[in-house]
Parts: structure tokens; C-alpha cells; sequence
């Protein structure tokens, strides 16, 4: 059975959150996606995930944003990950 991969970074505000997936380049560096998500509670209680956002979430994806944007930026100049191609 093969285990989940896990993101590099998470966050979350409010019911918004990102993730920071880490993927390997062939030449053994690295790049990064980036995920947002919007969790909600259905009917029988339980929650579920959404990637579609509600204009309501918007300022909280800017923050969310940023904070992803500073953890890249962070790998980045610590030489653990490749500039992205539109460096």
C-alpha cells in the first residue's frame, strides 16, 4: 500500500486553507503548487473540502497567499528548492 503523500506547508484561516505541495524536478531540484481549499459542513454534520471559493473567502486567500508565497520564498533562498521557470 503506497502512504499519502503529504504537503511541504499548510495553513488555514477561517474555513479557507492552502497547501504547498513539493514535486522533484528531473534534474533534483524541486518546484511548487499550491492548493487552496474551503471546507463546509454538510447536512449530517460532517465536513467536506471545496476548491470552489466564495467571494467572501477572498481576503482570507490573499492572506493565505502571502503566507504560502513567504514559505516558497524561504526554501527558495535557503537553496532547498529550484527558481520557479519565470525567474
Amino acid at each position: 500500500m503506497e502512504t499519502a503523500r503529504k504537503p511541504a506547508y499548510k495553513d488555514r484561516l477561517g474555513r479557507v486553507s492552502v497547501a504547498v505541495w513539493a514535486n522533484p524536478t528531473k534534474n533534483g531540484g524541486e518546484f511548487f503548487s499550491v492548493s487552496f481549499s474551503r471546507s463546509y459542513r454538510v447536512a449530517d454534520g460532517t465536513y467536506r473540502d471545496s476548491s470552489s471559493l466564495n467571494g467572501d473567502d477572498l481576503a482570507n486567500v490573499i492572506r493565505l497567499a502571502e503566507s504560502a508565497l513567504r514559505f516558497i520564498e524561504s526554501k527558495r533562498s535557503s537553496g532547498d528548492a529550484a527558481p520557479s521557470a519565470a525567474e
